[in-house]
């Protein structure tokens, strides 16, 4: 007889569910042969006086054969190693953006359009941006000024 004992359990620690049930296995019992019979001899040799003797010892052995064997899975989820590894990917992002760049610009063979499209030369606004520094430094005294004035 083989009797097999069948597990599929989720260990994991209940977070916003209903405890889970003890986990208990299903037993499965299949027949695999009617009779068991088993026979050998043992050979050896004892001393008889000054001489040896060869003797044989026969054994048999009848009955059932047992197979016991435990299969199944257990499943966990484990939160530190789960954190550890959402963290890992976040970290690795800009590594795979590098290397995304590296590729594209250094083996397609379009690389050369990936480049010109990569860094675009716009043209230079630093006359704009000192026009919006004087004002907003314009701005500001107007501001004082009206807060001295309504003081």
């Amino acid at each position: 007889l083989s009797l097999v004992l069948r597990w599929n359990c989720d260990l994991s620690p209940p977070l916003f569910s209903e405890p889970s049930e003890v986990c208990l296995p299903v037993l499965r019992v299949h027949r695999l042969a009617s009779k068991f019979a088993a026979s050998w001899a043992s050979y050896y040799q004892q001393r008889d006086g000054r001489q040896m003797v060869p003797k044989r010892d026969y054994s048999s052995a009848k009955g059932l054969r047992l197979l016991f064997s435990s299969r199944g899975a257990g499943r966990r989820l484990d939160l530190y190693a789960s954190v550890l590894q959402i963290f890992v990917a976040l970290a690795l992002l800009p590594v795979s953006k590098a290397l995304a760049d590296t590729i594209m610009q250094h083996l397609f063979a379009e690389r050369r359009h990936f480049r010109d499209y990569k860094a675009e030369t716009t043209p230079d606004f630093s006359d704009v941006r000192a026009k919006v520094e004087e004002f907003e430094k314009r701005t500001k005294a107007q501001e004082q000024v009206n807060e001295v004035h309504t003081v």
